[in-house]
């Protein structure tokens, strides 16, 4: 029985000495993400502002200048949500097409059911999105 009990306080002491060796001696410092140059893709570019028009039923918004590089970003993706708005915009649920340097998209009326619809857009530098434009909730 001694043996065990000896066994076991081993197996502690390696274990202890294995989490010692593993621990960090100098952690990171509380502000080592404050500045971009350790982030991918810089700063985030800045929303757009997304409108809509009834009669041609076209959605246009506004450009996004990366901060980065002080050019327009690549890419705008379009999101929608039917019913009710969800608490997280960004995920790819509600995503429904990343647009090229194009600030406008048509809407299907015809397609769409009856309800709620909810639309937004963010800008993407190739690196980080930007936060969501303004919101526009249709009814049908």
């Amino acid at each position: 029985m001694a043996a065990k009990g000896h066994k076991d306080r081993q197996v502690l002491l390696i274990f202890s000495l294995f989490l010692a060796g593993c621990s960090v001696a100098d952690p990171v410092p509380l502000d080592y993400f404050r500045g971009t140059e350790r982030i991918k893709g810089g700063n985030a570019p800045p929303p757009v502002v997304l409108s809509y028009e009834p009669e041609t039923k076209m959605f246009s918004w506004s450009m996004s200048i990366d901060p980065d590089t002080g050019e327009e970003v690549p890419v705008y993706f379009f999101y929608y949500a039917r019913g009710k708005l969800p608490s997280y915009l960004h995920s790819e649920d509600y995503f429904i097409t990343a647009e090229r340097r194009n600030r406008s998209l048509i809407l299907d009326w015809v397609s769409l059911p009856p309800g709620r619809h909810f639309f937004w857009v963010t800008a993407y530098d190739g690196g980080r999105e930007s936060l969501p434009s303004n919101i526009i909730e249709l009814l049908k």
